[in-house]
């Protein structure tokens, strides 16, 4: 990188260390569950002529934001140039209710931070009037692992890798709330200890799988970034992902990002990160879109060993968005049979309830259903996945 990308690496380090070891890229736990509806930290600020009217305004303006990225957020980037445009009342409209927090007032200014949340059949049933395909199942939390290399050899947790402070700035961005959320490590000393840049680059799955349980992630996207100057004083960015997680190793994609002459190199890799990650949240769309004209209905059988085990999986099926009933059809103190009724294939079912912490397998012509986590799990003969 030129010499000013790496003095200034060098200046903001205090700044990003300190927000690093705050914790404000570091996935919270009510982030991972949040409804795909829902936007948070949406930053509204605006001036009037008294704070009253600054709010109203700021309120207003916050919802039109939030529906912005919520379209965004649920779509393929080749489908937003033919996303809805509506008015304010029109989204408005489609608001459940919105909370705020940081609120700052003046005489004439309002400040705060807002979360919207949407009502969902009204936002699926204005994408299918558009004819727009759109997917609303949310995956679990995945850790990003940013490598650099400027030419003097690949960097992870150093004080130059100034790839990792661009994430680190991304994902403190309302835009980079998508359907896959990301969560990067601090890069402390257990980090430096679980996991060093060669076994990153390597894919040491078991290294990979330590560090990304200590953040709450289940799967690990390597996101390795190789700096080239340009005789012209840009240069570009060589760019490969590759995810790593229950399911192996997936394949390895590349891309090449342009810097342009009037660019700083922050805003540079800033929009770098944010390509690598609309490209992460495309495969995920297409591979989630809900097909309508597609729906199954599944007999289930749940083992469990207590009442309160058929509650926790009937709690996690009502949050699974392509599920929309359960009939259940016997109960007794061994096992529930349930008559799931869902939208799409059965492939996309299962890779919901995944997300929901479900496990669906099929063993001798029968489906069956356990949570992944809790502390009552049957014995079953569960195939590998």
């Amino acid at each position: 990188m030129p010499a000013s990308f790496l003095s200034r690496c060098r200046l903001i380090l205090g700044f990003v260390v300190a927000v690093l070891l705050a914790g404000t890229v570091v996935l919270a736990p009510q982030t991972a569950k949040a409804d795909a509806f829902t936007v948070a930290d949406v930053t509204i600020d605006v001036t009037a002529q008294a704070a009253s009217q600054a709010r109203e305004q700021a309120l207003g303006e916050g919802e039109v934001l939030a529906f912005n990225l919520l379209m965004r957020r649920l779509t393929e980037q080749l489908d937003h140039e033919r996303l809805p445009q509506l008015s304010a009342e029109a989204i408005t409209a489609l608001v459940r209710d919105f909370s705020l927090n940081d609120e700052r007032i003046s005489n004439v200014r309002y400040i705060a931070r807002m979360t919207v949340r949407f009502r969902s059949a009204d936002v699926r049933d204005l994408l299918l009037a558009y004819d727009i395909p759109f997917a609303e199942t949310k995956s679990k939390p995945v850790m990003v692992i940013p490598i650099l290399d400027t030419g003097g050899g690949p960097e992870l947790w150093t004080n130059t890798n100034a790839w990792r402070f661009a994430w680190a700035d991304w994902l403190t961005q309302a835009e980079a709330g998508g359907l896959v959320p990301f969560v990067l490590p601090l890069g402390d000393l257990a980090d430096l200890a679980t996991l060093d840049v060669t076994a990153a680059r390597a894919g040491d799955a078991a290294r990979l799988r330590t560090l990304a349980q200590r953040y709450g992630a289940t799967e690990s996207l390597i996101v390795q970034a190789r700096w080239t100057p340009s005789d012209a004083g840009t240069g570009f960015l060589d760019v490969s992902t590759t995810r790593i997680g229950v399911t192996g190793v997936g394949p390895t994609l590349a891309s090449r990002i342009v810097k342009d002459v009037v660019e700083d190199d922050a805003t540079f890799l800033l929009r770098a990160a944010a390509a690598v990650d609309r490209q992460v949240q495309d495969d995920w769309i297409r591979a989630n879109r809900i097909a309508f004209d597609q729906r199954g209905i599944m007999a289930i059988v749940i083992p469990v060993e207590a009442l309160s085990d058929w509650q926790r999986v009937k709690k996690r099926l009502n949050g699974v968005p392509i599920i929309e009933d359960q009939q259940v059809v016997m109960l007794n103190r061994t096992e529930v049979r349930i008559n799931l009724h869902f939208i799409g294939t059965p492939e996309q079912l299962t890779r919901a309830l995944q997300q929901a912490d479900l496990l669906l397998y099929e063993k001798d012509s029968q489906w069956y259903l356990y949570p992944e986590t809790g502390s009552s799990q049957p014995q079953l003969n569960v195939p590998p996945s």
